[in-house]
């Protein structure tokens, strides 16, 4: 009778999750966000992320930022929420990303971002690259909950390491430079171009 509750108990979580991920959906949809790419077709991998098609397909370099949210909500939800089961945590860390991906998609940020970093051709995400960002987000979350600490630190640093040296970009660089723009920074960052 037991593992009939907690199979019940984690698939309405599993259901609750994919409501919130339509309604997430929905909300970018009411804010005109397109689909998916003008260009008229979806790719898996956007490797260029000066492309005008960034953010517009299923990955790019910025998916690994959206992997390292999965490490940090499952590591300060576990942190400031110990007792609260996997399920609901899980479920809050699909509301917050969730909530960033539509912050993120406000005129007001992308904006932002064009005029104070390096994102200066960034039009928004399509709703397919914002879910997308919501399913690395996940994958990362349950990595975090099957690893160690201290493997969980490991990948999350290795990712940063890697998308610093590709692109000069990295999740906490990002964050900084939302926060705090530098334009000794930003010209390292466009030296790519």
């Amino acid at each position: 009778m037991m593992n009939f509750e907690i199979g019940y108990l984690r698939s309405r979580y599993i259901w609750l999750c994919g409501a919130v991920f339509l309604l997430i959906a929905l909300v970018l949809f009411l804010m005109d966000r397109p689909l998916y790419c003008s260009c008229g077709y979806i790719k898996f991998w956007q490797s260029d992320v000066f492309h005008p098609q960034v953010s517009k397909h299923l990955t790019d370099w910025y998916t690994f930022t959206h992997l390292t949210h999965g490490f940090l909500f499952y590591v300060v939800l576990a942190w400031f929420v110990p007792g609260v089961p996997f399920e609901v945590r899980l479920l809050l860390a699909v509301g917050l990303e969730g909530s960033w991906e539509i912050i993120e998609n406000t005129e007001y940020v992308i904006e932002y971002y064009r005029n104070n970093t390096m994102a200066v051709n960034y039009g928004g995400d399509t709703i397919i690259n914002s879910l997308s960002d919501i399913i690395a987000m996940v994958l990362a979350f349950n990595f975090a909950e099957r690893y160690s600490i201290r493997t969980t630190g490991l990948a999350f640093a290795g990712f940063e390491v890697l998308t610093l040296s590709v692109i000069r970009d990295s999740f906490l660089l990002n964050v900084l430079m939302f926060v705090y723009p530098i334009e000794s920074l930003i010209a390292w960052q466009t030296a790519l171009i």
